[in-house]
């Protein structure tokens, strides 16, 4: 039972909680606090626990910390019973007393301006910059994250976990009859059972369409069925293409120079998503559960202290 209710993290979360499990032991084992109190905690250690990472990390990381304890008492099905309004309240101080080198600068969305800019720069005859600026505008008009479209490397295409190219499929909006092009990611960190999908229509109006970007890759690339989406045809001097799918480092590594030459300061992967456009037939939807946005961590050590504790 334990083995299946720990499949409900994704990996990276459930590496998280690994790191918070970790610092929480820690703190018990400085404080003196014997095993068989620890889980189930009482609420006046768990608050002392809170206290001790409020002023020394970032608020995000005091309460992913909490929530790794919390997630360790239910997968062994303990009793969670806390004071709610004294962790609260915590919390609270945790935020305010956050050292300013955890803080961070509010992030500079992307915008269809400053995406237009960038393809001025990238060859959209050339294979991989056509997949490339297919896959950027895929994110920004999609509301979707760099590597929920991207693989991890130029060798790791799995499609139970990235798109192939059988997963895009149109569909005509019945009350405006507009056509929409739907991309279903097979697994999400908000779905991992059934995925999640996002959607674009044409924006004729705009500097850059997102449909008409999924076609010239589309012409250029060819990926077949059971390729991933934005695969194509890797060119190297003196040897014959390659066919690989685009990964994370690739793309970011791509668009990063292109802005640079485009004379534009690079942005984040994640400035995609809050660069979200307001326009209809566009964004995202899942098959389960609402989309609620997550950090992106992978750290395999700490997603194995994580099994091993719990």
């Amino acid at each position: 039972m334990v083995a299946v209710s720990f499949e409900a993290w994704a990996p990276s979360t459930a590496a998280l909680y690994g790191s918070g499990l970790t610092t929480y032991h820690l703190f018990c084992d400085e404080k003196g606090v014997p095993e068989r109190q620890r889980a189930p905690a009482s609420s006046e250690l768990i608050e002392a626990f809170v206290s001790a990472l409020a002023g020394a990390y970032a608020a995000s990381t005091v309460a992913n910390y909490f929530a790794a304890v919390r997630a360790w008492h239910v997968l062994h099905r303990l009793d969670w019973c806390l004071n709610k309004d004294q962790i609260s309240n915590l919390l609270r101080a945790a935020s305010k007393l956050a050292p300013e080198s955890s803080k961070r600068p509010a992030r500079e969305p992307y915008t269809v301006k400053i995406l237009a800019d960038i393809f001025k720069v990238l060859n959209r005859n050339d294979p991989f910059d056509a997949a490339v600026r297919f896959c950027a505008t895929s994110l920004l008009f999609g509301i979707a994250r760099s590597g929920e479209l991207t693989t991890k490397s130029m060798k790791t295409f799995d499609p139970a976990i990235n798109i192939p190219a059988r997963n895009i499929r149109r569909e005509r909006m019945e009350a405006s009859g507009t056509e929409v092009v739907i991309l279903h990611i097979p697994k999400t960190k908000a779905d991992q059972v059934n995925g999640e999908d996002i959607r674009f229509s044409s924006q004729p109006s705009l500097d850059i369409d997102p449909v008409e970007e999924m076609e010239n890759h589309l012409r250029i690339n060819a990926p077949a069925p059971d390729e991933h989406l934005f695969a194509y045809s890797l060119i190297r001097p003196k040897s014959r293409p390659s066919r690989v799918p685009l990964s994370y480092q690739r793309f970011s590594s791509r668009m990063k120079e292109a802005a640079e030459e485009a004379g534009i300061r690079s942005l984040l992967g994640h400035a995609f998503r809050i660069g979200e456009p307001s326009m209809n037939n566009i964004g995202r939807s899942s098959t389960a559960s609402a989309y609620s946005a997550v950090k992106h961590i992978e750290c395999e050590s700490e997603l194995s202290k994580f099994r091993a504790l719990a």
